[in-house]
């Protein structure tokens, strides 16, 4: 019975203390729309890192340009409008490095080779460059899709929290009447319904135990021995009586 007490008083304490959740919710829905923006920015390092490679296959590509076009001998307008050109967009993307400088003017010193062999392994060059290219590209193109779904995803949190804190306010609103008395109905209200709640729960364990006492006679043995060492009464006669034997 002390137990079963204990339990009734346990669900009461915590209906009692259930009004605490509007603060520790606010602190969940900060957390997780925290989370949704830290999801966010981690897409757009990446967008940015893949944008510094493609910035520096641009760049490298330039280089193979100009490098190409220095090498025509007695160039016409034409040729002299393109270096124009590919020199601006090399101001704009930056120089490589030099390693990247070095590898790319090979290349193309082998696809302007006379020799067919070489010109086979110039293509082959351009192609595991190519490679890179479109790894970039596709990488890019998945990046801009999880972004906008990210973007939606938060936008959708941000909803939900801004509903529930309108809900929240709501309700608060509605316990500042009457001088603040709504609070204390509420909280009265609240208190009865967790009450009658962990009562019913106890009557209902109270019954099982004597169904299951009625049902099983060494269940009902036990939690009538239980019940009786329980007792004050009958614990205080027991002691008194284990005095006399002594004396």
């Amino acid at each position: 019975m002390k137990r079963l007490l204990l339990i009734l008083c346990a669900f009461v304490l915590s209906g009692c203390f259930s009004t605490i959740k509007p603060a520790k919710q606010i602190d969940d829905n900060q957390k997780v729309i925290a989370k949704e923006e830290k999801k966010v920015d981690n897409t757009l390092a990446e967008m940015e890192k893949n944008d510094k490679s493609k910035k520096v296959q641009t760049s490298v590509l330039a280089q193979g340009i100009q490098h190409s076009l220095n090498q025509v001998t007695n160039p016409p307008v034409q040729v002299e409008t393109a270096k124009s050109l590919n020199e601006r967009v090399v101001s704009i993307v930056g120089s490589p490095h030099i390693d990247e400088i070095k590898r790319i003017k090979a290349t193309v010193d082998l696809l302007n080779s006379a020799l067919e062999e070489e010109r086979k392994k110039g293509d082959e060059l351009l192609s595991q460059r190519d490679e890179i290219i479109n790894k970039l590209q596709k990488e890019k193109s998945d990046l801009n899709q999880k972004y906008d779904d990210q973007l939606w995803q938060l936008t959708d949190k941000a909803k939900e929290v801004a509903k529930e804190a309108d809900q929240n306010k709501a309700v608060l609103d509605s316990m500042s009447g009457m001088f603040g008395l709504n609070a204390v109905f509420w909280g009265l209200k609240k208190f009865f319904v967790s009450a009658m709640t962990a009562i019913i729960i106890f009557v209902i364990v109270f019954v099982l135990l004597r169904i299951l006492a009625t049902v099983h006679p060494a269940a009902g043995a036990a939690i009538a021995g239980a019940a009786c060492r329980s007792c004050p009464v009958r614990a205080g006669a027991e002691e008194s009586g284990s005095d006399s034997r002594r004396a």
